[in-house]
């Protein structure tokens, strides 16, 4: 299973992973279509979220950013790029 250039992360993909265990619901994923997830997020009936990340270094706080709606790549100029 090889990376695909522009291929979409679909909600499939998603519900494929999910399950409810012990009274929460459970997202884990290795590797999907070729992309390394390595990641489990488990959502508790009284609202805790828990998001582990395996042999990502620091993925986790990337995916606490996105959530917050910050974005972890941005447009730079080339005028940017020359200034010391």
């Amino acid at each position: 299973m090889d990376n695909v250039e522009g291929d979409e992360w679909l909600f499939s993909d998603v519900l494929r992973r999910l399950r409810f265990e012990r009274g929460a619901l459970v997202f884990d994923a290795d590797y999907v279509r070729g992309r390394m997830v390595k990641t489990t997020i488990t959502i508790a009936a009284e609202g805790k979220l828990v998001i582990e990340t395996r042999n990502r270094h620091e993925m986790a706080l990337r995916w606490l950013r996105t959530l917050r709606g910050k974005k972890h790549i941005q447009l730079v100029s080339a005028k940017e790029l020359a200034e010391p």
